[in-house]
């Protein structure tokens, strides 16, 4: 299935959404829907987890 993290920034309206399938990536990204993504978002429960992410930066132009 597929691992989903989602961790919220200062505005709860926003999170960074991290997915790890548990299958092969190629196979779970062309079966990838909409709806199926959604469905994952609907189960998220609160916990605690020990996450580590590599440091990276993101930057837009607009």
């Amino acid at each position: 299935d597929l691992n989903v993290v989602s961790l919220p920034y200062k505005d709860p309206a926003y999170s960074l959404v991290l997915l790890k399938p548990n299958a092969d990536f190629g196979e779970w990204r062309a079966s990838l829907t909409a709806e199926k993504l959604q469905k994952s978002m609907l189960v998220l429960e609160s916990g605690n987890i020990h996450l580590e992410l590599p440091k990276f930066k993101m930057q837009s132009t607009i």
